[in-house]
């Protein structure tokens, strides 16, 4: 069977507090969450949930929530997964693992799509009492998009410049659900085949509808209008592909 962590979740009895901590301190970025159509009981405010993504998935990363004595009941569940922290692994078979759980008589909680999309989940504890998360997909996984941009910088644009639209552009991750790190910078390659562009970005999508959601993002749109100034020739000195 084919698995992996998707995600580890803290209690956090100050959510923002702990937050901040996370970002100011680890450099981690907050990210947005998104909720199914068919959401469970699962407060959102930002005081109580927080989303550090780590850029593989929309919701993989580290999760903070703030502990609710409710929350297993009102999600119909035997166990709470708001108090005392667990980690979320993926499986291939998540069908398997409850016939499995059940033939061995082992209590679990099976949801629906009740708190991140696509996602069915079951909570179970393991024989130290550790509680577990077990996630399988509800439909075929979207084909990622890596958006590709080569610029050609003009030689009169100052690193801070050049620092501060990509730190634009990162930001956007908090608004665009899916969209992974930006990565930025010089050309390094040793092989004299640039054609002179200077400068490249590479961003990863989980689907082509995130990509087309930070391509019709306001700060986009403001921060391309930016790259197109900064570049040999205004936009014919930019090339993007997608792949």
């Amino acid at each position: 069977m084919a698995w992996s962590i998707h995600h580890v979740n803290l209690e956090a009895r100050n959510v923002a507090q702990t937050a901040r901590f996370y970002t100011e301190i680890l450099g981690m970025t907050l990210g947005t969450w998104a909720f199914p159509e068919t959401r469970g009981y699962l407060p959102g405010d930002p005081d109580k949930l927080a989303l550090l993504g780590d850029g593989r998935e929309g919701h993989t990363g580290l999760h903070l929530i703030a502990p609710d004595p409710e929350f297993a009941a009102k999600n119909n569940m035997a166990h709470n997964p708001s108090i005392g922290g667990h980690v979320a692994l993926q499986v291939d078979d998540l069908d398997g693992v409850i016939a499995r759980l059940t033939a061995a008589g082992v209590p679990h909680s099976v949801t629906g799509e009740f708190a991140i999309p696509g996602l069915r989940h079951v909570y179970v504890e393991d024989p130290e009492g550790n509680l577990l998360e077990i996630n399988g997909r509800l439909r075929p996984v979207p084909a990622p998009v890596r958006h590709i941009v080569l610029c050609q910088i003009k030689p009169t644009i100052s690193q801070a410049d050049i620092d501060a639209l990509w730190a634009k552009l990162e930001a956007l991750r908090n608004a665009v659900p899916d969209m992974g790190r930006v990565r930025a910078g010089p050309n390094t390659s040793p092989e004299g085949a640039a054609r002179g562009y200077t400068h490249a970005i590479t961003i990863d999508f989980e689907a082509s509808a995130a990509r087309d959601a930070y391509l019709s993002h306001p700060d986009h749109i403001a921060a391309g209008a930016e790259l197109v100034a900064m570049c040999v020739g205004g936009a014919d000195g930019i090339c993007v592909l997608d792949i």
